[in-house]
């Protein structure tokens, strides 16, 4: 029987995103719910876990990396955009499928290092999707294939991480990577090779995927990466959006662009120019980098501390599983509900709410294990602790209706701050911020939970995450406002000092340092957020300032350097001599990106002035 091409009708197109969608959602369940139980089970401390499920966020944090190479390289025979579906699900099926022989719980550094690549290439994945519903759903359809979009992202998460710590009590771990791998080519089987993708002489204009929405939901919630990226390209973007069609019917007429990785080269350097412009130009944008880089109110029943007590208070798999599979229903449904009231009664005070909301379950939650007496981690196995059960699911289900409710609110908001102009990018960057806040949070949490104990960790997490309240009164941008104001040059100064600052105080805490010391994962997290931000502050910098040929030449270089600075975390397994030298290595690519980005700050910025 031959298959239907989805693409060819509104129900069908419907149809197929919710289900590629998803294939997004089916792993991560599968690693941040089921397989973080799994360790907790196996002995597995919170601070591993917490660094294991914050590794699955990086990817989809620099996914805006993948866009460019997404919309260059193309194929005739398989399609554009389906092209690269076809072959990254067929990349996600290989890498589950070789964590089959990675024994757990001493093979847990490969078992992270085969999912951090899973997430990789879903991240890529979910580029070309988004870049595939942007060219192919029409005006009318977008809302609700953007709503399916959720609810299969969602589904996802349930089948991944509910649907299989089920039924592994039958088919061991072994049987549940099976089980999500065979779920992702069943899509790939039935969805995606029947499609047929119109070949256009050029590619259709895109807005680089948006978001990981499901990341910022966190892990045991119902997170799923890119979950909200069409609908960022969508909504956010009138001018990307309202393109597409106007380019497909204009194809013919259009010249190839330029293909190769050259043409590549070109888009990311054209993307970093114009995030560093839309991000500085006005104080909303600008703002808005801070807010979304700070937690989005409390974050750790929804990350792995929560699976972290379910199993250490006696919860089976069922339980866990059913816990999950509630609080996705939950949350899912009160996004809409959020969305719907904030519209009504104004986005940003509703946020606040929301917000607010979120911390009270956290606090009584931390309140209850106290009163317990339950303050350390202690290890699985141990008689169930009914009551702290009980309590448990009442602050879960409830953390999850404030998240539900905070969330499609604070999406609409960076909205509200992102210029039409350059949406596509500059809402990618915002949703990219808001993952690099994620992995921060999955890792200080765990480390939080064996030094401090869990009800202090719930308390700082419920008071931090009300930090981003007081920068909600100037999230917004004036009606009719211009690219740049006045003020941009003056942040560009302050973020190059910032920036130096940081590259600057990197150097004597690396050599000082206990590089065995569980918080060196902490400071790790935040250097590399400063080293790639000074990475895209160097690149850009010198477009907009307009530099010769010699000094942009050596930024562009001194940023390289700066994002090649993450392998240093490799630095510890070098022999002696070896290690030695890199450490020293490291330190002056530190000081001499801090000398750079200092010098930069200092001269002027034609780029940025007011237009």
């Amino acid at each position: 029987m031959r298959l239907p091409n989805l693409l060819a009708t509104a129900r069908g197109r419907l149809f197929a995103f919710f289900l590629l969608y998803t294939t997004e959602g089916v792993p991560l369940g599968f690693a941040a719910t089921a397989v973080a139980t799994q360790l907790r089970r196996m002995g597995v401390g919170p601070a591993e876990i917490g660094a294991f499920v914050a590794s699955f966020y990086l990817p989809w944090a620099f996914k805006w990396a993948f866009g460019p190479m997404v919309d260059v390289f193309r194929s005739r025979r398989w399609g554009h955009r389906r092209a690269w579906i076809l072959g990254t699900q067929l990349g996600m099926v290989v890498t589950l499928l070789g964590a089959l022989w990675v024994p757990l719980p001493t093979g847990l550094a490969w078992f992270t290092a085969i999912l951090f690549a899973h997430n990789l290439i879903a991240a890529t994945q979910d580029v070309a999707i988004d870049a595939l519903a942007v060219s192919t759903l029409r005006d009318d359809e977008r809302g609700l294939a953007n709503g399916l979009m959720f609810a299969g992202a969602s589904v996802g998460q349930a089948i991944g991480g509910a649907g299989v710590l089920a039924v592994i009590g039958i088919t061991g771990l072994q049987g549940g990577i099976v089980a999500v791998a065979a779920a992702i080519l069943a899509v790939t089987l039935l969805v995606v090779l029947p499609m047929k993708e119109a070949f256009a002489g050029v590619a259709v204009p895109v807005a680089t995927a948006a978001e990981a929405p499901g990341l910022d939901r966190g892990a045991a919630s119902g997170a799923v990466p890119g979950s909200a990226s069409a609908s960022a390209s969508a909504s956010a973007s009138a001018s990307a959006s309202a393109s597409a069609s106007a380019s497909a019917s204009a194809s013919a007429s259009r010249p190839a662009p330029p293909a190769g990785l050259r043409a590549a080269l070109v888009q990311m350097r054209q993307f970093s120019e114009e995030a560093f412009r839309s991000f500085l130009g006005g104080r909303g944008a600008f703002v808005g980098v801070w807010y979304a880089l700070l937690p989005a109110g409390a974050m750790s029943l929804s990350l792995a501390l929560q699976s972290n007590l379910a199993v250490e208070l006696g919860m089976n798999d069922d339980q866990v599983a059913l816990q999950a599979l509630v609080t996705t229903i939950v949350s899912g449904a009160c996004m809409v509900l959020g969305g719907w009231v904030a519209d009504r009664l104004g986005r940003r005070r509703m946020l606040a709410v929301y917000v607010a909301l979120m911390a009270l379950p956290v606090l009584y939650l931390a309140w209850r294990l106290q009163a317990a007496g339950y303050v350390m981690p202690r290890p699985p196995g141990g008689p169930p602790q009914a009551a702290l059960i009980v309590h448990l699911w009442v602050a879960v289900v409830a953390f999850n209706v404030a998240l539900g409710l905070m969330y499609g609110t604070r999406t609409a908001v960076f909205m509200d701050v992102t210029n039409p102009a350059v949406a596509g990018t500059q809402f990618t960057a915002y949703m990219a911020m808001m993952n690099l806040a994620i992995a921060f949070a999955a890792t200080w949490q765990g480390v939080a939970a064996e030094r401090l104990g869990y009800p202090v960790t719930l308390v700082i997490d419920a008071l931090f995450g009300l930090v981003g309240i007081a920068l909600l009164p100037w999230l917004a941008r004036p009606a009719g406002a211009a690219l740049c104001d006045d003020r941009a040059p003056r942040r560009a100064r302050v973020m190059g000092f910032v920036l130096a600052a940081a590259c600057l105080a990197f150097v004597p805490w690396w050599w000082l340092h206990d590089r065995a010391g569980a918080s060196a994962g902490i400071a790790n997290t935040l250097f590399t957020l400063a080293f790639v931000a000074a990475a895209l502050y160097l690149a850009a910098g010198t477009l907009l300032q307009q530099a010769g040929a010699g000094p942009a030449r050596a930024a562009r270089w001194l940023a390289l350097g700066l994002l090649l600075l993450y392998a240093r975390r490799w630095e510890p397994a070098l022999p002696a001599a070896a290690g030695g030298v890199a450490r020293l290595a490291i330190a002056a690519l530190a000081l001499a990106a801090a000398l750079g980005l200092w010098r930069m700050a200092t001269r002027p910025w034609p780029g940025l002035a007011p237009r």
